[in-house]
């Protein structure tokens, strides 16, 4: 099933000392954070070959009120990809994209609220298990001959058998 790692956790710095500067923009933070999030990625296919994964910034927004500077947590969220080897830099460019949008749009919807700093990265990974076609098999008993065709093959390309007699219907024996 889907675990999280927390790739950096900087939630017990302080974003106004200068040598964090990297919390209070979610970019550089990203840019900071992402040799150590490309090396987990890179392990994580290794382990599994095909990894889906969501990038998760944990970000603090304020606003000003008449009672003073409010602040609120949320987690911006990437969409949900499944990366392999051979697409880690270009998914990986996307996914802080799509962070960075996701932020632009919660301070854009004139709640007031403003960006202050991030936290915290995680990676949320799931194995991803491809599904693959086979050989032929024998139509299950109870399910009647004339209700499906099941074309009888010999190699592992039944579903370009399947469409071929989808395309060419045939008068008698429709599984040969």
């Amino acid at each position: 099933g889907p675990f999280s790692y927390s790739v950096l956790d900087y939630s017990d710095l302080d974003a106004t000392k200068p040598e964090n500067y990297f919390l209070s923009s979610l970019n550089d933070f990203l840019h900071y954070t992402d040799v150590e999030t490309k090396r987990h990625c890179t392990n994580l296919i290794n382990q599994f070959r095909s990894v889906k994964i969501t990038l998760v910034a944990q970000c603090q927004f304020t606003r000003e009120t008449d009672a003073g500077p409010e602040f609120v947590g949320t987690y911006l969220r990437s969409k949900n990809v499944v990366m392999t080897e051979s697409n880690i830099e270009e998914l990986l460019n996307t996914a802080y994209e799509e962070i960075i949008d996701t932020m632009a749009e919660y301070q854009e919807r004139g709640s007031g609220w403003a960006f202050s700093k991030v936290s915290s990265l995680y990676v949320e990974s799931a194995k991803y298990e491809v599904m693959r076609g086979g050989s032929y098999i024998e139509t299950p008993e109870g399910i009647p001959p004339r209700a499906v065709v099941n074309v009888r093959n010999f190699d592992d390309e039944c579903f370009k058998w399947a469409v071929i007699s989808g395309l060419h219907k045939a008068d008698r024996n429709p599984d040969r």
